[in-house]
């Protein structure tokens, strides 16, 4: 008789701690269920998965579940912001990134000869796919700006067909170099201020017909680089992790200027870290 009654208080314990937890479950579900629609609704619905996440429900799910950084690259901060309200925390905020971002072309539409007029949907990597695009260089900016809702603080700008990068504004985060379909967007460390502005390994003379501004392999900053500033591989120049030298006297002397400067300048030895 006692037997029974030990396994009937047992059982009653154990089926209040399970209707118990039925309960709490279910009040907690409600809450993360309508904060993640609720993050969903601030998301674009692009599912590009740059916030890492495989879509903009997984991603909405994540940041209703716990701390989570609210960084949506194609929203940018105006969708930053909505999802910090809809979630009651901080908006994202720009970190100071030991990279920057720089385009690896200076053939604006000025100086890049076309090969034929393209008339489709004003995307780069729909023009790419299209014989490589309407530009003589396939190696170059296409100039359609698809790198620009990629950006999350509003760094890049289009002027006469070429991106152009604020280094201000760029954080590093690398979302436009993912964005290019020609790869002519680098990442450089900050602190290596000068780069060559163009991206082609063809010969110097298949440059020279195609662009103004490109990098004809002239040879003249190798042969100026007395700390070894820039060197020549492939048709193209290069520059170097060098701190010496004349930096701005050698970018002077390019005779298609393609030798520029990210908005930094090179430290002197003493100063490097």
């Amino acid at each position: 008789m006692r037997v029974e009654i030990l396994v009937a208080i047992f059982g009653a314990v154990l089926f209040s701690f399970a209707a118990a937890a039925y309960v709490l479950s279910s009040l907690r579900r409600p809450r993360a269920d309508s904060a993640a629609v609720a993050a969903l609704a601030c998301l674009p619905a692009w599912d590009c998965g740059l916030c890492g996440q495989e879509d903009c429900k997984a991603f909405a799910r994540l940041l209703a579940g716990g701390p989570a950084e609210s960084r949506c690259v194609p929203g940018g901060e105006v969708v930053e912001k909505r999802l910090a309200a809809a979630l009651g925390r901080a908006p994202y905020r720009k970190k100071g990134g030991k990279s920057l971002a720089v385009v690896a072309c200076a053939g604006d539409s000025k100086s890049i000869r076309p090969v034929f007029e393209y008339a489709g949907y004003r995307d780069c990597a729909a023009a790419a796919s299209l014989y490589g695009g309407p530009r003589a260089c396939g190696s170059g900016c296409l100039g359609y700006g698809t790198c620009i809702p990629s950006c999350p603080t509003g760094a890049i700008s289009i002027r006469n067909g070429l991106a152009e990068i604020r280094a201000d504004l760029c954080d590093g985060c690398g979302a436009c170099v993912a964005s290019c379909p020609t790869g002519v967007i680098r990442l450089l460390p900050r602190r290596e201020a000068w780069y060559v502005a163009c991206s082609s390994t063809a010969p110097g003379e298949v440059k020279a017909a195609t662009c103004s501004t490109s990098c004809t392999a002239c040879g003249i900053c190798e042969r100026r680089s007395a700390g070894s500033e820039f060197y020549l591989r492939d048709n193209l120049a290069a520059a170097s992790s060098t701190t010496a030298g004349d930096w701005t006297a050698i970018a002077a002397d390019c005779p298609t200027g393609v030798i520029r400067n990210s908005g930094s300048k090179k430290r002197p030895p003493y100063l490097s870290e």
